[in-house]
């Protein structure tokens, strides 16, 4: 399956919204193993860790050599004229009324230092102690939240900035924020705030605190600039 297809994307972003509610508690039951939540937290962290650093995130600039023919001997005003005949239209401009400063982001550090941390000592956590239930509650919607995040970050091309394909990238993020809001509740409910201390929380629940507060803002953001964008901006 190529992720570089928006069609894909958006098809399996719908597919992962529709599966969602019915999916969700699959890792609650207590035949699934103990080793299968740890080992599933684990490589979807890392699966969406990886999309991350790839450089799908980046809008395609064309090369300087892509933009000019070589002319071996053409004085400097022909070569002018030939740049500007093989310059490609600039990308839309965006009109937003809630443009994020660009320390905003910085807030991704302690998320993914924090999700690192929460999957590394799951692999130390009994299954009969007393947090165990609860990072059961939270695999499935984490599962789905990675599954979002990687679809999202396929969506910064050119391809996905087309017509309805700009809202694939809105869409998936609000399908990770979403996810990340069952795993928030899985941990803040009456019967489970009882269950972990301090130190548990900071470990395992607060890095999913501060990714579902994050990506409900961006997704606001995200749905802001992809109605806004127009060809043209005055």
């Amino acid at each position: 399956i190529k992720l570089n297809s928006p069609q894909v994307v958006g098809v399996l972003g719908v597919t992962c919204f529709a599966s969602l509610p019915f999916l969700k508690g699959t890792f609650e039951k207590p035949s699934i193993p103990w080793t299968l939540v740890q080992g599933a937290n684990l490589c979807a962290f890392g699966l969406s860790f990886y999309s991350v650093t790839q450089p799908t995130r980046e809008m395609q600039k064309p090369k300087k050599d892509e933009d000019v023919t070589k002319l071996p001997s053409s004085s400097k005003g022909e070569k002018s004229k030939s740049k500007s005949k093989k310059k490609k239209p600039a990308p839309p401009r965006l009109r937003t009324l809630m443009p994020p400063d660009g320390w905003s982001f910085v807030i991704w550090a302690p998320i993914f230092v924090g999700e690192t941390l929460m999957v590394g000592t799951q692999l130390a956590v009994s299954k009969k102690s007393a947090i165990a239930p609860i990072i059961r509650e939270v695999t499935g919607p984490y599962l789905f939240a990675k599954a979002f995040q990687i679809l999202w970050n396929t969506s910064f091309k050119p391809e996905f900035q087309q017509g309805y394909f700009k809202y694939i990238a809105p869409l998936n993020l609000s399908g990770l924020a979403l996810s990340l809001s069952f795993c928030h509740k899985a941990f803040t409910d009456k019967t489970a705030r009882g269950k972990y201390g301090a130190m548990d929380f900071f470990l395992n629940f607060l890095p999913l605190s501060l990714h579902f507060g994050w990506t409900s803002f961006t997704s606001l953001v995200n749905w802001n600039a992809a109605v806004a964008v127009e060809k043209e901006v005055p």
